[in-house]
């Protein structure tokens, strides 16, 4: 029974700092990740390419796209919050984060890291 409740603390945790890290950067997402920002869609993919990696933002430099993808992570961090589709939400949330993080990795800080790593013991 504990481990249930330590699990869903947890959880709402992930939840609240997908939630917060899309909030924060809302009305900067796109100097951050857009092609007004320090890292271009071109130098993005030839970065992507010369390093690997993986990326949603890869399949399009499109802003609707960009929208569609930084609305759904919003989406995603609020159903983890509220335990709906719990392993599902939770894949797709860090989908979406690891894809903007691998968009512009100089916003990126040892929180970041530790935290996308914890995450994967969330999926057993």
């Amino acid at each position: 029974m504990h481990h249930r409740v330590g699990a869903s603390l947890a959880r709402i945790m992930y939840g609240f700092w997908f939630l917060s890290y899309d909030l924060q950067s809302f009305e900067i997402r796109h100097f951050i990740w857009g092609e007004l920002g320090p890292v271009t869609h071109d130098m993005f993919l030839r970065d992507l390419k010369l390093l690997g990696g993986f990326s949603l933002l890869t399949y399009s430099s499109s802003p609707l796209w960009f929208e569609a993808l930084f609305f759904l992570g919003i989406i995603s961090a609020i159903l983890v919050i509220a335990g709906l589709f719990t392993h599902i939400s939770m894949i797709f949330s860090l989908t979406l984060l690891w894809s903007f993080h691998t968009r512009n990795e100089y916003i990126l800080d040892g929180g970041d890291n530790i935290a996308r790593i914890i995450i994967f013991f969330f999926f057993s």
